[in-house]
């Protein structure tokens, strides 16, 4: 370990990792809390002004006192929001709080504490990955990593002009900075490529985050609120069928069957995991895929929400071990998806295709009509609409399918609309809607139409996911938002088979032909999100396909690459490959490697540093001066070898050597080394290399 000799701090490395400790905020925002946050920026800012403006000030920060004092008060911001927070999230602010220390009280005095402190950068951009995947924070944290390997450089050339000690020849230059980064990067990619994945060694804390998208239950008004984020929900490809109509795109994620007169829940059998018994057996599964007439794939990439439910087009089954497909038609995950997920599906049939249970029928027929009386608890009398419901019923003649169809014909004709902000209902929720308000979302229109074919004594539930979704026309895929969130209905005429009805459509068919921007727009709701501004300027719309596009590429090629699809990759590139072309192509690389480095050695010998021609010319002279051909030898072989070597040698070494050999010569010694350190090392030095080389021509 070597000691600066001079006071001036490195300045431009501490700037340089301050920058990279407050860029990491912006990967571990969901960790953070903010007074950690407001904490670490106050203290880089007062480490970079006192680097600035008071360098004595750093002596005081590296003292033990300060330490001490430091690390217990961030301590005593972390430990009470450990128990909301949860222990993966305070390890983080640990970490984070602790590089933002070591910073702060570094002793510059030590070269080690640049080192120290790039390590827990790279720690911070590694564990970045946890909460965040995607390309544009993936490039941040590359961006930090070299930003704190420049601050690594800035130390090291730092110390080479502030050690009057340190050797007059260093290689460590921007050039060989270069390298050293290119080679790490293409060294990283390949053994990304050609090293398996291992299994984590433990596994991480639960991390406590809220969870986003749609939920379990759903009150009218709900949807609407989700719909109002431009959360991207997941990613969907097609690969080998032509992309549905924007009609056709229902993306499954629950389904509601509990009616309590206000809201809708899912069924607590349908809460489940892979042990329960709602799941359908592989045995099941095989004859369902048997019995499908064409079986299409896609696959999806879904955000994370602290969901086990996915997004399912129609029925569909998946192969991957973790995913199962349940009896109400769902795909569900045997844990959360607390990071980017991408599965691949099979699509069985639009439709729902799997038949009803006797207990299908019981549950999704209930409704809680004089459970209580009205004005208590959640129950709710229904009067208006079993009114209407009787009616309708009268003109279906007791046609199941008409009735359907007339309770679509009843929201179309009765001046219903379509609203992202429906004003909010008291009372009896249906009855209040149907015949007062009369303006909704997607659920309100839901919600209302099952209680009616209820009321009937035939089984519907609300089914909530996701419609339509937009192309990104540089992948062939789209994106689908929170701005897509939609309920709709399913109910069986037969009670064998459930059919889609979407009473939306009825009301706003523009949403469903071509999307709720377009439907927003008709009524003059048009949302003045960030995202929206964006659609609306062509060029700035095309960027955002541009980049949401690498994006997708960073996830399938890169997120994505497992075990499997690196030993594919590896036998395409292998199977026309015979052992005498491998043979060759090694011996071809190992005679390029051996050329590179004799040419690299004969550079050397060849190439000289203007300090290194100033000193041997010192050592001519005074050779010539004294007639002492001894020296004039030894630095004429600077690349030897034998110690000591010519070009490790130090001004101070050079200068006692050339004492004890030339006694006369001590003042002209003395004088023209000390117009060496100036020349060198002093920041506005006016002494110029002709200088020199006269100085010593004139011994």
């Amino acid at each position: 370990m070597m000691k600066i000799t001079n006071n001036r701090l490195p300045q431009l490395a501490i700037v340089s990792f301050g920058v990279a400790l407050l860029a990491s905020i912006v990967l571990l925002k969901e960790a953070l809390i903010i007074s950690i946050i407001s904490s670490s920026i106050l203290l880089v800012i007062g480490k970079v002004w006192s680097a600035y403006q008071r360098p004595n000030l750093t002596a005081f920060f590296s003292g033990n006192v300060m330490k001490n004092i430091g690390a217990l008060c961030l301590a005593l911001m972390i430990v009470p929001q450990s128990m909301s927070s949860g222990l993966l999230n305070s390890m983080v602010n640990l970490l984070f709080a602790g590089s933002v220390m070591w910073l702060f009280t570094a002793n510059h005095k030590k070269t080690t504490w640049s080192i120290q402190v790039f390590i827990t950068i790279a720690l911070l951009v590694s564990v970045s990955f946890i909460y965040q995947q995607s390309l544009e924070y993936a490039l941040l944290g590359f961006v930090i990593l070299m930003v704190g390997i420049f601050a690594l450089f800035q130390t090291q050339h730092h110390l080479l002009q502030s050690d009057v000690n340190a050797p007059l020849k260093s290689n460590f230059g921007l050039k060989s900075f270069s390298i050293m980064i290119l080679t790490g990067v293409v060294g990283s990619g390949l053994l990304f490529i050609v090293m398996p994945s291992l299994t984590p060694f433990w596994k991480l804390p639960q991390q406590k985050i809220t969870p986003t998208g749609l939920n379990d239950s759903m009150t009218p008004g709900d949807i609407a609120n989700v719909a109002k984020s431009s959360r991207l929900a997941f990613r969907a490809e097609f690969t080998n069928m032509t992309n549905p109509r924007h009609a056709d795109r229902y993306w499954r994620v629950l389904t509601m069957e509990e009616f309590d007169g206000k809201s809708w829940r899912q069924a607590e059998r349908r809460k489940t995991t892979k042990s329960s018994r709602d799941v359908i057996e592989k045995s099941a599964l095989k004859q369902l895929i048997q019995s499908a007439e064409q079986t299409l794939n896609y696959s999806v990439i879904a955000e994370p929400n602290q969901r086990s439910w996915l997004y399912s087009y129609g029925t569909s089954v998946s192969n991957n071990q973790d995913i199962f497909l349940l009896n109400d038609t769902r795909l569900i995950r045997n844990k959360n998806v607390t990071q980017r997920v991408k599965y691949d599906a099979k699509l069985l049939a639009q439709a729902n295709i799997l038949a009803l249970t006797e207990s299908d029928v019981a549950i999704n027929t209930r409704l809680p009509i004089s459970a209580q009386p009205k004005g208590k608890g959640s129950a709710t009398s229904l009067l208006k609409t079993k009114q209407l419901a009787d009616a309708l019923w009268l003109n279906a003649n007791g046609n199941i399918d008409e009735y359907n169809r007339l309770i679509l014909n009843y929201f179309a004709e009765n001046n219903f609309t379509y609203s992202l902000s429906p004003p909010r209902l008291t009372g009896d929720h249906v009855d209040q809607f149907l015949f007062d308000t009369r303006t909704g979302f997607c659920a309100h229109f839901a919600s209302a139409h099952a209680v009616l074919l209820r009321l009937k004594g035939i089984p519907a539930r609300v089914v909530t996911g996701y419609h339509g979704g937009e192309l990104n026309p540089n992948g062939n895929y789209f994106n689908v938002y929170d701005s897509s969130a939609h309920a709709w209905v399913e109910y069986s005429a037969n009670k064998l088979n459930w059919q889609r009805t979407d009473p939306t459509a009825a009301v706003s068919p523009t949403r469903i032909n071509q999307g709720i921007d377009q439907a927003l727009s008709l009524t003059n709701q048009a949302t003045n999100d960030a995202l929206s501004i964006v659609k609306q300027t062509p060029w700035l719309n095309m960027l955002r396909q541009h980049i949401q596009s690498l994006d997708y590429y960073w996830t399938v090629w890169v997120l994505d690459f497992d075990q499997a699809k690196r030993q594919n990759f590896i036998s395409s590139m292998t199977q026309n490959l015979k052992w005498h072309h491998l043979v060759l192509a090694i011996i071809a690389i190992i005679v390029m490697l051996l050329c590179w480095f004799t040419f690299s050695k004969l550079r050397a010998r060849q190439t000289m540093s203007l300090t290194e021609k100033l000193i041997k010319k010192l050592y001519k002279q005074l050779s010539h001066k004294a007639d002492n051909p001894e020296l004039i030898a030894y630095s004429d072989h600077a690349q030897n070898t034998q110690i000591p070597a010519f070009n490790s040698l130090t001004l101070m070494q050079h200068k006692s050597l050339l004492i004890d050999k030339y006694p006369q010569f001590k003042n002209e010694i003395n004088e023209i080394i000390s117009a060496f350190n100036h020349f060198l090392y002093a920041k506005n030095s006016t002494l110029s290399y002709k200088y020199l080389s006269n100085k010593i021509a004139s011994i």
